[in-house]
């Protein structure tokens, strides 16, 4: 599993494709170790719809100018993690902590995330809520 986690991120890493499809693929079955490298991922525009990403540590992540409709982030940790730009439609934040999280200019329309969670990151800086509306600042 460690290695399919590395060969993803040296691939992202090179810039030899403007995006890398992992559309469908369940990251759910990888470990992501506290204290390893794996809690700062860089997913930096990267097309992955309905991907799962369950009980994952993703702390300071970076997902900006991504596509990831469709796709679960359940019981995970994406506090401080960066989604600007990033396209999160019908996603589900069920138990996800967005603690101080960046969804700047993010579409989260039909997102099942929670007023609560909302209430807690960092920014949402014309972005485009769940219900449709947008937070112009």
């Amino acid at each position: 599993m460690t290695k399919k986690i590395s060969l993803l991120q040296l691939l992202l890493d090179s810039g030899i494709q403007y995006r890398i499809n992992i559309s469908h693929v369940d990251l759910s079955s990888l470990i992501f170790p506290q204290e390893s490298f794996y809690n700062q991922l860089q997913f930096i525009n990267v097309l992955a719809r309905n991907i799962s990403l369950k009980n994952i540590y993703l702390f300071q992540s970076n997902f900006s100018y991504s596509i990831l409709d469709d796709s679960l982030f359940l019981n995970s940790n994406c506090s401080y993690a960066d989604f600007r730009y990033a396209s999160l439609q019908r996603t589900d934040w069920t138990n996800t902590d967005v603690t101080q999280a960046i969804f700047n200019n993010a579409n989260l329309y039909q997102a099942k995330i929670t007023k609560e969670q909302l209430a807690k990151v960092q920014s949402l800086q014309d972005a485009i809520l769940p219900n449709g509306s947008t937070v112009a600042v």
